[in-house]
C-alpha cells in the first residue's frame, strides 16, 4: 500500500469503524455519496488489515481528503477544522508530522476508550460538548 496521510479527525474515523467493525457505517457517512463511502470503507479496511502500514499524520488535505469528494461540503476550504483535529491529536497523544504504524495508531485507539471508559471518540466527545455549549450558552 502507498504511503498514508491523514488528519487526526481521520484516525478517529477509522477508531470508530474499528471498535464497531463498521457499526453503522452506511448511515455515518451516507451525505458523502456512495463512490465515495466505497472508496472509504476500502481504505480502512486495507488499513485494518496490514499492522505495518505507516501513516502520516498532516493538516490540510490528507489521503481521504485528495480523493477529491465531489459530495463534500468542505473540499474547498479543507476537510473538517483545525479544532476537530486538535482534540482528536490530544485524545490520542498523536504529533503532526510524525509517522505511526497502524498497529501504534489502534493502541492509541484502544488506550484512549479504555481509559476514558466511554465509547466516545475524541471527535464525537468534541461535537456533543460543543452542541451543549451552543444549546445552553448561546
Amino acid at each position: 500500500m502507498d504511503s498514508i496521510e491523514l488528519r487526526a479527525h481521520h484516525v478517529d474515523c477509522i477508531g470508530y469503524n474499528f471498535l464497531t467493525n463498521f457499526k453503522d457505517f452506511g448511515v455515518r457517512y451516507d451525505n458523502y455519496g456512495k463512490e465515495f463511502v466505497g472508496f472509504l470503507k476500502e481504505l480502512i479496511e486495507k488499513l485494518l488489515e496490514n499492522p505495518e502500514q505507516e501513516v502520516k499524520i498532516v493538516k490540510g488535505f490528507d489521503s481521504i481528503c485528495n480523493h477529491k469528494n465531489p459530495f463534500c461540503e468542505r473540499r474547498d476550504e479543507g476537510c473538517g477544522d483545525d479544532l476537530e483535529d486538535s482534540v482528536c491529536e490530544r485524545g490520542y497523544g498523536l504529533e503532526i508530522n510524525k509517522t505511526y504504524t497502524m498497529e501504534e495508531l489502534l493502541k492509541r485507539i484502544e488506550l484512549f476508550h479504555n481509559k476514558s471508559k466511554t465509547f466516545l471518540t475524541p471527535h464525537e466527545k468534541y461535537l456533543y460538548n460543543r452542541e451543549y455549549l451552543i444549546r445552553n450558552f448561546d
